[in-house]
């Protein structure tokens, strides 16, 4: 199996690559009307397809001339589609190559089943990525585009990732495309059937026919469209409405702002921090997250910092429909939480109410610092007397519950651990016991 992808990302610019529109609206210019010309290219999508470049350690172009690739489709109303001559080329993400990188116009949206044409996206910006055909499974296939997506996020491109996939796959000499997959699972589903089907094909003696195939995410089945065109077909020539355009001052620009990259920090982490591979991914979405983690880190144990970001601040994050990239808690109310939760100070629940508060409202309720542990634990075992019994006749379960009963009643601002010890002492003045 020889696998292919051409990943076209919807960067996040308001408007259109050749005109002011936004999304879904429509001009003379992005839907071809005669004697229509086009504006000059939209400036951020220039950068952004810039930053894509770098970020794939693509080598990078000075110049580029948008071309006219010719084909005549119901989605295409001028019959020709700009895209770009290369901004980068021989890059790649870890162990995958990358081709090249372009940036193009969409095309309309064109509904199979009722043959209707909706031009709202044509013209929008499409960052295409190109990849070598050097995959050799659906699995390595999807996990590509998911390291894709966590890099267009880091570097500020698209989040959440808006994209189509192009995909091309062969199991013998002929090149099999499938077009305009919307989903990383789409992909796996599409690859795994195209497989299939081809292999079916070829064990019963017939001959896979290179084409155009489409995906119908309803049924993940894979349906011919057409011959599979080759590059001389498109007949692309220079846009004669466009001039060339020098990038070289936006490549000198961009390249000094270029950060760390994404996976060589994360291998950095797990090294320096020994952190998890899950707790690595958490705490790098942007850089800017990753910075604070490492000031929290400078602080504090890393691990433990890691793990809190993945399981306590992303959780709540995201429960609010806030971005990490957008967050902005108070960092010195941060690092006074953490040192409390750290130091045994305060529960694991206590911690996050207390995270809860800071982000709903951007402080928390202080609890009083004289809380009586003594006194709450002799007040919950005289509540419990029963199971108290149970527990000096050595069903050590038992002190779980009495925990978690003295926490409450503390309002799980005092840590499990010294609630424990605390009952231990209260216990021993009637029996040895260890709980």
């Amino acid at each position: 199996m020889k696998i292919g992808l051409e990943a076209h990302i919807y960067p996040g610019v308001p408007s259109k690559l050749f005109c002011a529109c936004a999304v879904p609206m429509m001009c003379p210019v992005c839907t071809a009307q005669p004697g229509s010309k086009p504006m000059a290219v939209n400036r951020k999508a220039v950068e952004d397809t810039i930053k894509v470049a770098l970020a794939l350690k693509c080598r990078v172009m000075e110049r580029i001339t948008f071309m006219r690739k010719q084909y005549f489709y119901p989605d295409l109303p001028a019959n020709f589609q700009r895209t770009s001559t290369p901004f980068g080329a021989d890059g790649g993400l870890k162990d995958i190559g990358i081709k090249e990188v372009h940036l193009e116009e969409d095309a309309g949206r064109l509904d199979l089943k009722t043959g209707k044409v909706d031009f709202g996206r044509a013209g929008t910006p499409l960052i295409e990525i190109v990849t070598e055909p050097c995959m050799k499974s659906p699995s390595e296939a999807t996990e590509f585009l998911k390291n894709l997506s966590d890099l267009m996020r880091y570097i500020g491109v698209s989040y959440p990732l808006r994209f189509k996939v192009d995909t091309n796959i062969s199991l013998a000499e002929a090149r099999v495309e499938v077009k305009n997959i919307g989903s990383i699972k789409g992909v796996k589903t599409a690859f795994e059937y195209e497989a299939q089907r081809q292999g079916k094909v070829i064990s019963s003696g017939g001959k896979v026919l290179g084409e155009t195939r489409h995906y119908d995410e309803d049924t993940g089945r894979t349906f011919s469209a057409r011959e599979k065109e080759t590059e001389d077909d498109y007949r692309k020539i220079p846009d004669a409405d466009l001039p060339d355009y020098d990038i070289s001052v936006a490549l000198r620009s961009i390249s000094r702002k270029i950060s760390e990259d994404l996976f060589e920090r994360r291998a950095r982490y797990m090294k320096t921090y020994t952190l998890s591979r899950e707790a690595c991914i958490a705490v790098t979405p942007t850089p800017g997250f990753a910075e604070l983690f490492e000031r929290l880190a400078a602080k504090f144990p890393p691990a433990f910092v890691g793990e809190w970001i993945r399981s306590d601040l992303i959780g709540e994050l995201s429960y609010r429909g806030i971005f990490p990239e957008d967050a902005k808690p108070d960092e010195g109310r941060l690092e006074s939480l953490l040192g409390k939760y750290a130091s045994g100070g305060i529960s694991k629940l206590r911690a996050r109410i207390m995270l809860r508060e800071l982000l709903d409202k951007g402080s928390w309720k202080e609890r009083p610092a004289d809380v009586d542990v003594s006194k709450a634990v002799r007040e919950v075992m005289e509540r419990h007397k029963d199971a108290v019994q149970k527990l000096k006749r050595g069903k050590k379960v038992i002190a779980d519950f009495l925990v978690g009963e003295v926490s409450q009643a503390l309002g799980f601002q005092i840590h499990p651990q010294k609630i424990r010890e605390e009952m231990e002492k209260v216990l021993e003045k009637t029996v040895q016991i260890k709980i």
